[in-house]
């Protein structure tokens, strides 16, 4: 291709900014220089002519725009086999040639669809090959539209395409898809385990009512987990690689979860009476079907030894109520006190014998019966005197009886050793749930 300028200098604009090397023409003597080139790179192409300038002529430029035509390319597109079972070998050879029948330069996509599997370079053959399976990548079991693009390098050339319709059968029929727990009804949620026997299958599944179908959406890989907390139907198919779809399996999930409520769990407790440690009971109260709230928590002492005496008293302080605000369980503290056993006041211990004051008594007794003169003696005053005996001997033996009793003891016994049961209840608006705590005295 050749240029002529009444002028000189010629470059393309990159080389006229200082991006290359300047090609020296020399003027004739007509004033005018050409430069002939096929290296341009582009199908527009700015040329510059810049002119010197010499003693008689100040420099000078000009410039054009050069409009190239791609030369025309022609790609053909083979496999070595059609029809031929999953993941077989084929070999895809796509050749690029010019419009004279030359080999080009550049390189060949290969996709299928609007996927892309490969670019491979051109040889000095002007071909490209790609294998099914290359780089772990297999065409899948049907009618795959595969094709193969020249994209030219450097410019100056046309793109060009070229396709076969390559069809793989399939292995087999991919197993349905499995449930884990099986359909049915359940009181809680669930969470539903999607698998298949074959454990490279990839699994799609609806829970609208929708069948699903191969490309309808992004798949699962075999034994994912799919939450189920409503009622619904899960219907799934699963299709492994080289095997055809499974059919559509369905289960269908009935969620029947309990109203929100608590339960109420507490600790043993056994102590000596008066213990002020190892005496409290620990109570969890747990939330189920998604209860939140206060719960007011009290206790009674339910059932004790016969005849107990001292029973247990018991307090939660400031430990009630108990606030329930997420999913785990809260606690409280109950205290119990028991009362420990305690001596009786001093007394005088019992002798054997006749005591002091009935000897006493009989002696004074004696002395007033017989001390007196026979002769002042007589029927009224021996009657007097009997009566006043027999009031005075009853006194003494009352206060010589009282006195030996005395000797025994009394005082506090302490809370009665046994086994106890105490009763918690827990109270949120109409929930009340109880549990029985055992307290064992020793």
């Amino acid at each position: 291709m050749g240029f002529s300028f009444a002028g000189i200098e010629l470059t393309d604009l990159a080389d006229y900014y200082g991006m290359g090397p300047w090609i020296i023409v020399p003027l004739n003597s007509s004033g005018v220089a050409t430069f002939t080139t096929s290296s341009f790179d582009g199908t527009q192409v700015p040329v510059i002519a810049h002119y010197l300038g010499d003693a008689n002529n100040a420099p000078s430029n000009g410039s054009m725009t050069e409009i190239l035509t791609p030369i025309g390319t022609v790609t053909t597109l083979t496999s070595s086999a059609n029809s031929v079972p999953y993941a077989t070998p084929v070999v895809f050879t796509a050749t690029a040639l010019d419009n004279t029948g030359a080999p080009v330069q550049g390189g060949v996509l290969f996709q299928t669809g609007s996927q892309a599997i490969a670019r491979v370079s051109v040889d000095g053959t002007g071909h490209a090959t790609w294998v099914n399976g290359d780089a772990g990548y297999f065409l899948p079991v049907g009618a795959n539209n595969m094709t193969a693009t020249f994209i030219p390098s450097p410019t100056g050339y046309q793109q060009s395409s070229a396709s076969v319709i390559e069809t793989f059968t399939s292995l087999g029929v991919t197993p349905p898809p499995t449930f884990a727990p099986a359909a049915g009804v359940y009181s809680s949620n669930q969470q539903v385990v999607l698998n298949d026997s074959m454990n490279s299958a990839a699994i799609y599944y609806t829970t609208n009512g929708t069948t699903p179908a191969v490309g309808s959406a992004i798949p699962f890989q075999a034994g994912f987990t799919i939450p189920v907390d409503a009622t619904e139907t899960i219907q799934a198919l699963a299709v492994a690689p080289g095997y055809s779809p499974s059919s559509v399996a369905s289960a269908a999930y009935t969620i029947n979860l309990p109203p929100p409520s608590f339960t109420i769990a507490a600790t043993a407790v056994s102590l000596t009476p008066g213990a002020t440690t190892g005496n409290t009971s620990t109570i969890s109260v747990t939330p189920s079907g998604g209860f939140a709230g206060s719960v007011a928590l009290t206790a009674t002492v339910s059932s004790s030894p016969s005849g107990a005496a001292y029973p247990p008293t018991l307090s939660f302080g400031s430990n009630s109520p108990v606030n329930i605000t997420g999913t785990t369980a809260e606690t409280a503290v109950l205290s119990i006190y028991t009362t420990a056993p305690a001596s009786s006041a001093l007394s005088y211990p019992k002798r054997h014998g006749v005591s002091w004051h009935t000897a006493g008594g009989t002696a004074l007794a004696c002395l007033l019966i017989f001390g007196i003169r026979a002769r002042r003696r007589n029927g009224r005053t021996m009657l007097g005197m009997l009566i006043f005996l027999v009031a005075f001997i009853g006194s003494l033996l009352a206060c010589s009886g009282g006195g030996a009793s005395g000797g025994g003891g009394g005082g506090n016994p302490g809370t009665t050793p046994g086994n106890y049961s105490i009763t918690v209840t827990g109270t949120s608006g109409t929930i009340t749930e109880t549990r029985s705590v055992t307290l064992t005295v020793q």
